[in-house]
């Protein structure tokens, strides 16, 4: 899910330490870093986060109320898992959602350094015949 740098430095065109404008005022080396220091770290916190919903869902809530409280403490353990469930739910398809974001991003970034690597390969065959 990260992205390598190795092809980071393949797709890259010569020493242009301002990397290649996409046409939307982006570089590409500004959008590698953008997802490398925001987006991914935002991705590990959430999925952190998540495993501790799925945690909490399945704590046994027995051992906030006490087993003596009997049907009590049942009903409270229903709706315990009604309340966390959707949570869970919600924040798992978040993550799904914004890790094939990331994805697009990765996908966007090396199809067009790689047009970029060929459009500049045929202007330079075209230059050099």
């Amino acid at each position: 899910m990260f992205v390598n740098d190795d092809e980071h430095k393949e797709n890259d065109m010569g020493d242009n330490s301002k990397g290649s404008s996409s046409g939307y005022g982006v570089s590409l080396p500004d959008l590698r870093k953008a997802l490398d220091n925001h987006l991914y770290p935002a991705i590990a916190h959430f999925e952190g986060v998540s495993s501790n919903f799925n945690r909490l869902q399945n704590y046994d809530p027995f051992q906030i109320v006490g087993p003596d409280l009997g049907s009590l403490s049942q009903e409270f353990a229903g709706k315990w898992r009604d309340l966390i469930g959707p949570l869970v739910d919600n924040r798992n398809r978040f993550i799904d959602t914004v890790k094939q974001f990331a994805q697009a991003l990765e996908d966007v970034a090396r199809t067009y350094g790689e047009t970029e690597r060929t459009n500049a390969h045929g202007f330079h065959s075209i230059m050099n015949n």
